[in-house]
C-alpha cells in the first residue's frame, strides 16, 4: 500500500497519518478484540454485547433497572432495550416490572443465562490475557489506567 501525505484543502500543511491517531488505534484495537470475542460466542448464540451484558448482571447478582444497566455499559437506553429484546426473546433474560414504580422495568438472569456462566465468564478474561501477552505488566497496567482517565467522565455517575 502506497503512502500520500496528507493535506488540508486550505493549506499546504502536512496532516498527521490516520494511523498516528490515538483514537483511530484504540477503535481498531476495540475492533480486533469485538471480532475475538463474537468468535468464541457465536457457538453460544451471543453477541459481544450480549456477552457484556450478562457479565455485568453475573456481577451484580440481582434484578437492576433496564436504566441502570445501561449506564452501567455506557450504552444508550434505546440501545440497550433493543439487546435486551434479542435477549429475552432468545431466553437468556427476562424482564420484570418494578412492583412499586410500573415506569421502572427491571432485567432479570434467566436459567439459561445462569448455566452459561461456567462455560463463558471466562472468554472475556482469556481474551485479555492473550492480547496483554505482547506488552509486560507494568505497560498492561499503564494502558489500563489510561483507559480509565481518557473514560473517566463517561463513567462518573454510573
Amino acid at each position: 500500500m502506497q503512502e500520500f501525505e496528507s493535506r488540508t484543502p486550505d493549506t499546504d500543511a502536512a496532516v498527521p497519518p490516520l494511523k498516528e491517531s490515538l483514537g483511530f488505534a484504540i477503535n481498531v484495537a476495540g475492533r480486533y478484540m469485538k471480532r475475538m470475542l463474537d468468535q468464541r460466542l457465536n457457538k453460544y448464540g451471543l453477541t459481544s454485547m450480549q456477552y457484556v451484558t450478562l457479565w455485568s448482571l453475573w456481577e451484580c447478582n440481582a434484578d437492576i433497572p433496564l436504566t441502570q444497566l445501561s449506564k452501567r455499559l455506557c450504552i444508550d437506553n434505546p440501545t440497550m432495550s433493543g439487546i435486551v429484546d434479542r435477549m429475552v426473546r432468545d431466553g437468556f433474560l427476562e424482564r420484570v416490572q418494578d412492583t412499586s414504580d410500573r415506569r421502572v422495568t427491571h432485567v432479570r438472569l434467566t436459567q439459561k443465562s445462569l448455566e452459561l456462566r461456567d462455560a463463558i465468564g471466562g472468554i472475556g478474561a482469556e481474551i485479555d490475557e492473550e492480547t496483554s501477552r505482547i506488552i509486560d505488566r507494568s505497560l498492561y497496567t499503564q494502558v489500563m489506567d489510561f483507559l480509565r482517565r481518557i473514560t473517566r467522565n463517561e463513567h462518573e455517575d454510573k
